[in-house]
């Protein structure tokens, strides 16, 4: 069973995101805020971070600048989940270490290939 931190301030979306994530038998860690997942990250050390870019107290691409700087979060997958669409939001995130990028509303079915993509390893 892996890990999956999951961190969106829409808690409707991320109760949605948990159930996904549990009916592929892994475990998922919430957070509401930039703050709370760079915590949840460095505590729970998961397999998967699905990130959303629009958070308060710190925004998903300062979030995700930081796991990559420490070394317990270097290499953790990220799949940022977002509302931003446009081609220059998604090359930014790819470029500062982000190794996919969806767009909300998500497919479910996208997303849950998505998620067993990234988690074959640890099955």
């Amino acid at each position: 069973m892996a890990k999956v931190l999951l961190i969106d301030d829409d808690v409707f979306m991320l109760n949605a995101l948990e159930i996904l994530v549990k009916a592929l038998g892994h475990e998922a860690i919430k957070a509401t805020n930039g703050e709370e997942g760079l915590v949840k990250a460095i505590q729970h050390r998961p397999d998967l971070i699905v990130l959303d870019l629009l958070l308060p107290k710190k925004d998903g691409l300062t979030v995700c600048d930081e796991l990559r700087r420490l070394k317990r979060t270097a290499n953790t997958p990220i799949i940022v989940l977002s509302s931003l669409d446009g081609e220059w939001d998604r090359q930014d995130a790819l470029r500062r270490g982000v190794n996919d990028y969806l767009t909300k509303p998500v497919n479910r079915q996208a997303f849950m290939n998505r998620l067993r993509m990234f988690l074959r390893e640890t099955d």
